[in-house]
This record gives C-alpha cells, sequence and structure tokens, in this order.
C-alpha cells in the first residue's frame, strides 16, 4: 500500500486488481495494465509506481487510477520500492544482488547490491537509501543515491541479542578468519550458531569483545 497526492493506492499479486481510497474506509477498484505477480507499490515526484515480482513488469499512474505499463530491467523476484531523493529504488529477493533505479518510474537503470541475498525491504531517510536482507545473519545497505551501496552488517541486539560469543581453538580459513561460537538468546529458544568474523579476542578469556562484523552461518 502507498499514499501520495490525497489517495490510498493497493495492487495484488497475479491480476490486474487495484484500488485507491481517499481515506482507507471507502476504496474503488481500478484496473492494471496486465496481471503479473504485483509485489510491491510506492509513490513519489508525483507519481505512483508499482513492481511485480518475477517478471520486468512495472506501471506508472499519476493517481492511482489510470495506470501505464513499464518495463523494469530484469525480470527479477523485486520485492520492494521506494522513493527519495529523485529516485525510485527497489531491490529484489532470489538470493541475488540485483537492484534498480529510476528517476520516474519510467526508465529504469540496473544497480548491483554489496552482496547476493534475499532483500526484502528498501526504505529512505536522512539522506540514505537503506536495504535488508533476511539472512541468519542478515546485512544491510546503504547507499546515499541508490546507485553505489555499502554493506552494513546487523546487530542482533534488537530481536535475538547475542548471549555470548567463543572462539573456536585453532580453526581459520584461508584468509585468516577465524571462526566464533555465538550464543544467541530469543524468547523462543537459545541458538548456538558458528560465524566468520574479522576480529580479534582476549587471548586469555577466548572471549570476543567486538562481534560485529561481516559472516556468513554455517552449520554447527
Amino acid at each position: 500500500v502507498a499514499y501520495g497526492n490525497g489517495t490510498f493506492v493497493v495492487v495484488a499479486a497475479g491480476t490486474t486488481n487495484a484500488a485507491t481510497s481517499p481515506d482507507g474506509i471507502t476504496w474503488t477498484a481500478r484496473t492494471l495494465p496486465s496481471s503479473p505477480a504485483w509485489s510491491a507499490v510506492t509513490y513519489g515526484n508525483g507519481v505512483f509506481v508499482a513492481i511485480s515480482s518475477g517478471s520486468t513488469a512495472a506501471a506508472t499512474s499519476p493517481d492511482g487510477v489510470t495506470w501505464t505499463a513499464q518495463t523494469l530491467p530484469s525480470a527479477a523476484n523485486w520485492s520492494a520500492v521506494t522513493f527519495g531523493g529523485g529516485l525510485f529504488t527497489a531491490v529484489a529477493t532470489g538470493n541475488t544482488t540485483v537492484a534498480a533505479t529510476s528517476p520516474d518510474g519510467v526508465t529504469w537503470t540496473a544497480r548491483t547490491l554489496p552482496l547476493a541475498a534475499n532483500w526484502r525491504g528498501v526504505a529512505y531517510g536522512a539522506g540514505l537509501f537503506v536495504a535488508v536482507n533476511d539472512a541468519v545473519f542478515p546485512n544491510g545497505a546503504t547507499s546515499p543515491d541508490g546507485i553505489t551501496w555499502t554493506s552494513r552488517p546487523l546487530s542482533f541486539h534488537a530481536t535475538n541479542p547475542v548471549a555470548d560469543v567463543y572462539k573456536s581453538p585453532g580453526s581459520s580459513n584461508a584468509l585468516g578468519l577465524d571462526w566464533y561460537l555465538l550464543l544467541r538468546r530469543s524468547s523462543e529458544t537459545s541458538v548456538a550458531l558458528w560465524y566468520q568474523v574479522a576480529e580479534t579476542y582476549d587471548a586469555t578469556t577466548h572471549r570476543v569483545s567486538n562481534y560485529g562484523g561481516t559472516g556468513v552461518a554455517v552449520t554447527p
């Protein structure tokens, strides 16, 4: 759902169905130009922009009523779109680095995220685009312009705080990165996962004082 120009707009996957409302209470059916898996809609620069998953189909509308078919740069699993800094920016799922930008929702340019992942969301604020993925050890990415992206490892403290971290003795890869055991707390269970990070640790206690950093989850 998106809001702009005094109108709420929703789109439906796999149909040409859309709807508009001035207040979120009274809705009027509208028609999209095709029926792919519409996945997201946003508003910016005086236009609504809808994207679809698994196809190149996009659509634009000045009012949510009359829609025009547009074309995304690839048939990715486009999952989210936002507007900011004069640009629409879209990201995709499917263990991919695919992203795209457009000044008007009509002409799109392919962009590249810093790592392959299921990118689920993107937003704009404080002069930055921020994208997030749903990896076991999720990463975010930031960009001042939707073009150049920087990977940003996320903290577990918000929902799954780390209870403790220990270094695995005598285990490092060819890059000299050591394996660490993260004991994660959650409301349901304690989880022990191995995580590879380029961080120093206390050689006396064998405990890591700073476990932030990029890495990948592996089988415990």
